[in-house]
């Protein structure tokens, strides 16, 4: 029987609720997918380089051109009959590229039947002109003697290339298209490599 009196229950404390579990799946396989693709690329990269500095044929060349000593000459024409123009300080002038042909014609010649030098020639260039008492063409002559032929490098002396280009001037002016134009004298020396600036490289 319910004699009036109140009846306090008490209901037991919730408890902590368990913690919700992140969905790692798909971001742990995007960083395990990328690390591969990663040491694949690492390991391939090893490889190629392994293979370059190990194979024989790409050590030895990379060797001999790394240890070619390189000779240079510059000089200049001194010539007449020539009317200095703007033209000529163009060095895309058609004026400018047609003398400089001319002029390398009789250096290649020179440099390729000069004693002890021809089989190191490379190219020459005729890089710049100027106005004085007479007309000025400069130019230089490049040689590069490889490791083996050191021995040759005593024959390049200031004064080996110019007998030959005097020769050849005299002797085939004609055939270059050097008729009409007066060489009056023609020098050359040994230049240091390192302070010689071809056109393209003051581009």
């Amino acid at each position: 029987m319910n004699d009036g009196r109140v009846q306090e229950s008490f209901l037991p404390a919730p408890g902590p609720r368990p913690a919700k579990r992140l969905r790692k799946g798909p971001r742990v396989a995007v960083i395990v997918t990328a690390v591969v693709v990663c040491l694949a690329i690492l390991g391939a990269l090893a490889g190629i380089l392994y293979w370059y500095f190990t194979d024989s044929s790409n050590a030895k060349s990379a060797e001999l051109q790394s240890e070619k000593t390189v000779r240079i000459y510059s000089g200049h024409f001194s010539l007449s009959n020539i009317p200095y123009t703007s033209k000529y300080e163009d060095p895309e002038s058609a004026e400018f590229k047609q003398l400089a042909e001319k002029l390398e014609k009789v250096i290649d010649s020179s440099c390729k039947t000069a004693p002890d030098l021809s089989s190191y020639f490379q190219r020459s260039r005729v890089f710049d002109y100027s106005e004085g008492r007479n007309f000025m063409a400069y130019y230089f002559a490049q040689f590069e003697i490889p490791p083996e032929d050191k021995d040759a490098l005593s024959k390049f002396t200031d004064d080996a290339l110019t007998g030959t280009l005097r020769e050849s001037i005299g002797n085939t002016r004609r055939s270059f298209g050097l008729e009409g134009i007066t060489v009056n004298s023609v020098s050359s020396s040994l230049a240091n490599p390192d302070l010689v600036m071809t056109p393209e490289e003051s581009k």
